[in-house]
């Protein structure tokens, strides 16, 4: 996760980066 969306998306729902 290079954004602080993708970071805390990645740990709460553990999506790949990519999102937003």
């Amino acid at each position: 996760a290079k954004a602080i969306c993708d970071h805390v998306r990645d740990i709460w729902f553990g999506t790949p980066e990519g999102e937003f």
